[in-house]
């Protein structure tokens, strides 16, 4: 009889420990599928991010990582709208703060820019009719209204070696301000 419940002990032990096993088996599988949709969902994501395509977003399991997900690529379409069109009222649709900051940012940056662009393009603007007046008037005084140097000296220069070669007189290219230049007027009478 002892030797029976031993047996009968042993086999509950056996087979509960089967159970158990089957139990840890099954609980690694189903960490092994959450692991691998995580994985799916996070190279979805990152399509649809890379594509700005929010519905892609649609394919994402995970509730979360889904809404971010469009958060995220309906941020980077709101931000590429703004930029384009110059336009930071685009960037107050975006829900995410870091983004819409970013959005503000990037417009701001662009705008500065462009300021910047039509400041030097109504520069040089100017300084070449400063130029052309110098040359029509042969007054290489009125070069001194330019406020870079290389160009004033080069507006200097197209002066003065315009009046040397008229003149017949290289001592005129003395009054250019750059060694190099008058050097170069001085080389037209040799």
């Amino acid at each position: 009889m002892k030797k029976f419940l031993a047996i009968l002990l042993l086999a509950t032990l056996v087979l509960s420990g089967c159970s158990l096993f089957e139990k840890k088996e099954t609980a690694l599988q189903a960490t092994q599928e959450v692991n691998a949709d995580s994985i799916l969902d996070n190279q979805i994501y990152e399509q649809a991010v890379l594509n700005k395509d929010a519905g892609s977003c649609d394919e994402v399991l995970n509730a979360a990582t889904k809404e971010e997900c469009k958060k995220v690529v309906d941020a980077l379409i709101l931000t590429d709208k703004a930029v384009q069109k110059m336009d930071d009222s685009y960037c107050e649709d975006i829900k995410l703060e870091r983004y819409a900051k970013n959005c503000e940012e990037l417009v701001e940056g662009n705008i500065e820019r462009e300021e910047e662009n039509e400041k030097a393009i109504e520069q040089d603007e100017n300084n070449l009719e400063i130029e052309q007046q110098a040359v029509d008037k042969g007054d290489a005084t009125l070069c001194d209204g330019i406020t870079e140097e290389s160009r004033k000296n080069a507006c200097k220069y197209n002066v003065l070696a315009n009046q040397a070669l008229q003149k017949n007189d290289k001592t005129i290219c003395e009054g250019i301000d750059a060694e190099t230049l008058i050097a170069d007027c001085e080389k037209q009478f040799e």
